[in-house]
């Protein structure tokens, strides 16, 4: 079952979710690593923040680095719109699928409108999960790359 509590007082503090990296699928369905190679790398370069948030600067207060089987290691960046200057990385150096990279932020971080974020994930076949596909999709044993912050 599922317990539903609604309120007609608005919250002090609204809260929601970005998803970056091969959120669109734009993989979906294509090997992870080629024919011949045991890893690989994709790099996913988010430039439509503007378009989520127009010039409205928000406060992140945490991130979570998502992958499956094979995946070895992520690092997601951001950038700032003006400067280009790194904001923030978060790093999951030995990335383990069964312990996925979550963290709250200490001090919030200001993400504007038109920060660019860089998703770069690395594969490693020779250490995938047993069941793992091999492919990126929607599934369970299907490769992803999605760094969400909160």
């Amino acid at each position: 079952g599922i317990w539903l509590y609604i309120t007609t007082r608005a919250r002090t503090y609204q809260a929601g979710r970005m998803s970056f990296g091969e959120f669109f699928l734009t993989l979906q369905g294509q090997k992870v690593v080629g024919d011949t190679e045991l890893v690989g790398h994709h790099r996913f370069v988010c430039e439509c923040t503007e378009t989520l948030l127009g010039n409205d600067t928000v406060n992140l207060i945490g991130q979570s680095l998502h992958m499956h089987g094979t995946g070895k290691k992520m690092i997601s960046s951001i950038y700032d719109k003006d400067t280009s200057a790194l904001k923030h990385q978060m790093l999951a150096d030995s990335f383990d699928y069964h312990h996925q990279a979550n963290v709250e932020y200490d001090t919030p971080i200001q993400f504007t409108g038109g920060d660019k974020v860089i998703v770069d994930c690395f594969y490693d076949e020779r250490n995938a999960h047993e069941a793992a596909s091999g492919f990126f999709g929607l599934g369970t044993y299907d490769e992803m790359c999605e760094s969400c912050v909160l």
